[in-house]
């Protein structure tokens, strides 16, 4: 599922939380990315896509806080930590939130996510 076109995805979870339950749709997110916590990592870039305005061609921004919202709505935050942790190990010890740098794109979005949720847990 997570290999379709975003804006699908995005549709189909939200028609499935509208006439289905909130429950079943986080309920299967839960179960792919306990499957293969790879997903994680496909999951939260169905919610970054953005277009170039010169070429018009997809790219992938940086995660703000209202991607993590956006996140969040299908699926519980801790599921998604916890797959990422799966993925990076300990290195979420104090994961930092950089916008460009010599970590790989995947890196640097696993490490923005961990960032936000560790600050929005400690918020609460």
């Amino acid at each position: 599922m997570f290999d379709l076109p975003s804006d699908q995805v995005i549709r189909l979870l939200e028609f499935w939380i509208r006439y289905g339950s909130r429950e079943q749709v986080m309920s299967y997110v839960a179960h792919a990315l306990v499957e293969d916590p790879r997903n994680a990592l496909r999951y939260i870039k169905l919610h970054l896509k953005a277009y170039d305005m010169n070429t018009g061609l997809p790219i992938v921004s940086g995660l703000s806080q209202d991607h993590y919202n956006s996140i969040v709505r299908y699926i519980g935050e801790d599921d998604v930590y916890n797959a990422l942790e799966k993925i990076c190990g300990t290195s979420f010890e104090s994961p930092q939130y950089e916008i460009t740098g010599e970590k790989p794109l995947d890196e640097r979005i696993a490490h923005q996510f961990a960032f936000l949720y560790q600050r929005n847990k400690l918020s609460k």
